[in-house]
């Protein structure tokens, strides 16, 4: 009682209209984090934005998810809920040790506390605006690049034209949820060169792709039930991955783990999940999760001469279906996959033991490509069984998953987050991965782009905020792959690390400078083998170091600026190369319209190749690529006609300034400019 009053007399310092979903988005990852799975994310943030998580019975792994609170943080809020029991007032965070105001602020449109107090009510919709009552939404985006690219074009030698359809990219998506815990989903999707058409045999029916789900929640024992397309992720992701993993990056301290997402309905236009149905069980602390899928998958399907039996070199997940080739490996192999998960918590959530268990049947075996390493996946079927765990004693946090293969191969991983004060956390992982480990469903933390195979390795973050506007994060990640790889002709060992320094000038100024170091070995190619002293190994070490420098600011509450400075420099058989690419934005914001303009420089090669930060439309991420020598210039313009309508549109164009054409195969335009156009439209309701 005493907490909520003294926490009522605090005043917090918050716009009292609840701000827009985009712009939420952008205060929430103002720091720049390369390499994540935005889809993913902006999908739970979306639908925490629209039905705010209680806090007063929320878990520790569903308010995680945000990625908005720290371990520490986490483990203060849950220990006062132990300690005085429900919160009375979403006020009452103000009076938990370590949540700043800013971390507030950040996490306030994803939460809600059922009040206690009634007539408080009046000032908490004067303070924060009305929760939004919309329960889904309908998304349609339309892309598409304007030159005419070879793809599209007549090739003389085939006779054909490459590409089956029309360059035009649409997307479109319906999700809806009831109160009551009722929803449903479906997701289309039309990449370019990609024709409408209906195909039952290779499962067109106009778009290339649909994905579908009907779930239910909370219903007494039953948590969650999904039909048709879903996805499942618990442990540290080795077995089984729900497709959000953070890679390394500047955010030193989350990456390493990951948490548990469970059965989540999938109507994402990616290719990650299953179809079929799965279903949770919660009886207490207990929680068991049942899954099956029969699943279509693309492959090239060949036949022995000696036997006459079919088999398959490997599965082809990229998605796309433009050429003839690329048509006729489209749902040529089923797969079947039955899973199984339990999950036991303890006290208060601080510690959690699992076990996740999945068997995986191919409809014809595969066999191995020569010209793959021998240990990879070979024959019709897999299972993976895998043991996760999760402890917390005060500030430390122990967590880790073993597992192994029908092969006999298994993996490990260990991890632990200390936070030693308020200014000082300390992350340490440590990874463990056997050649002959397959898993098909796994996403572990990794440097080898293959899979969670073939790898150890040691990782090291560190996060110190030495005084109260500056945060410098660091790692140091080492790996060793002991076997060959698809890249690498030799076993090698490699390391990478990275340090990057915050300053919070003010609430909306920003500066970033960060810096990032990679040392690996690569295959040395064909033409330079005459100039590789060790030509017999094929194989030389390239160094890659990359400066970053990045500045937001706010002039004011309807103009925002980004600029960002990048460079690079690439060291590969005594060559040294490098490139820099610099980019200004700036964002005028309106009640109803915003416009966000940006031009670029750059001046960089291949090897080089830059990263710059972009704004894309709601649900999209792009963070494109730059090299060789040009400009860049786009231009994004939202509007909002009511406070269900959205509609979005972008346009950009880039020009290689000493350059005759743009990209490469089927991609290349003729040319040196490249003009791109998207317009999307969301409905809320």
């Amino acid at each position: 009682m005493i907490l909520f009053w003294v926490a009522s007399l605090c005043k917090l310092v918050i716009a009292k209209e609840k701000l827009d979903f985009a712009t939420i988005l952008d205060t929430v990852y103002k720091n720049q984090i390369d390499q994540i799975s935005y889809e993913t994310l902006t999908e739970n943030l979306w639908d925490s934005y629209q039905h705010p998580i209680d806090l007063n019975s929320t878990s520790r792994e569903e308010i995680k998810r945000l990625h908005i609170l720290s371990e520490e943080q986490l483990e203060n809020f849950f220990a006062h809920l132990y300690k005085n029991g429900v919160l009375v007032s979403i006020y009452e965070l103000q009076a938990i040790p370590g949540l700043d105001l800013a971390t507030i602020e950040r996490l306030l449109p994803f939460v809600k506390v059922e009040e206690t107090y009634p007539q408080q009510t009046q000032g908490l919709q004067a303070l924060f605006g009305e929760r939004p009552t919309t329960y889904g939404y309908w998304l349609s985006r339309y892309e598409r690049i304007l030159e005419s690219q070879k793809g599209y074009q007549f090739n003389k030698k085939s006779g054909k034209i490459p590409y089956q359809g029309s360059p035009h990219k649409i997307v479109t998506r319906l999700k809806w949820k009831h109160p009551n815990g009722w929803g449903f989903g479906i997701a289309a999707r039309k990449y370019p060169g990609e024709e409408f058409t209906w195909d039952h045999a290779k499962e067109r029916y106009g778009f290339d792709s649909w994905s579908s789900y009907l779930s239910v929640e909370n219903k007494k024992w039953l948590k969650k039930l999904v039909i048709a397309n879903y996805q499942v992720g618990y442990g540290q992701g080795l077995v089984i991955n729900a497709g959000f993993n953070m890679d390394k990056s500047g955010e030193t301290i989350p990456i390493i783990r990951v948490s548990n997402a469970g059965i989540k309905p999938h109507s994402s236009f990616n290719n990650q999940g299953f179809r079929g149905i799965a279903a949770t069980f919660n009886w207490g602390p207990m929680e068991q999760s049942l899954y099956y899928a029969y699943n279509s998958l693309d492959s090239k399907v060949l036949q022995d001469t000696s036997t006459g039996k079919y088999y398959t070199e490997g599965i082809q997940r990229s998605g796309l279906h433009r050429t003839e080739q690329e048509i006729s490996k489209k749902a040529q192999i089923y797969e079947q996959v039955m899973g199984s998960t339990l999950v036991y918590k303890f006290n208060r959530e601080q510690a959690e033991l699992g076990l996740n268990a999945v068997y995986s049947h191919y409809e014809i075996p595969i066999q191995i490509n020569p010209k793959k390493p021998s240990y990879y996946f070979s024959g019709k079927y897999n299972f993976n069984v895998g043991f996760f765990y999760r402890y917390l004693w005060r500030s430390l946090h122990f967590f880790g998953e073993n597992a192994f293969s029908k092969s006999g191969g298994s993996a490990s991983i260990l991890g632990v987050i200390a936070s030693l004060s308020s200014n000082l956390d300390i992350s340490l992982l440590l990874r463990h991965y056997k050649p002959d480990f397959h898993s098909f469903y796994g996403d572990a933390f990794r440097e080898n782009s293959s899979g969670n195979c073939n790898e150890q390795g040691i990782y090291i973050g560190v996060g110190i905020q030495p005084i109260k506007k500056i945060r410098i994060n660091a790692y140091y990640d080492y790996f060793n792959f002991p076997q060959p790889t698809t890249r690498i002709a030799k076993p090698s060992s490699g390391y990478s690390w990275l340090t990057k320094a915050t300053y919070q000038v003010n609430r909306t100024n920003l500066v970033i400078f960060q810096y990032r170091e990679v040392r690996k070995d690569k295959n040395v190619p064909k033409d330079k083998l005459l100039y590789q002293k060790d030509a017999e190994n094929k194989v030389a070490t390239y160094n890659n170091r990359k400066y970053k420098t990045q500045f937001k600011q706010q002039l004011n509450k309807f103009i925002d600026l980004h600029s960002e400075i990048q460079a690079s420099t690439y060291n590969f058989l005594k060559e040294l190369t490098w490139g820099y690419g610099i980019a200004q934005s700036i964002t005028y914001k309106l009640k109803r319209a915003s416009f966000t303009g940006q031009i670029a420089w750059f001046d960089t090669d291949s090897d080089n190749r830059l990263y710059l930060h972009e704004k894309s439309s709601l649900h999209s991420k792009a963070i494109p690529s730059v090299n060789k020598k040009g400009i860049k210039y786009y231009m994004l313009v939202t509007y909002k006609p009511t406070p269900n309508w959205r509609i979005e549109a972008k346009y950009s164009i880039t020009w290689h300034l000493e350059e005759t054409s743009i990209g490469s195969g089927q991609e290349e335009i003729d040319g040196n400019t490249k003009n791109t156009v998207s317009l999307q439209l969301i409905y809320r309701f």
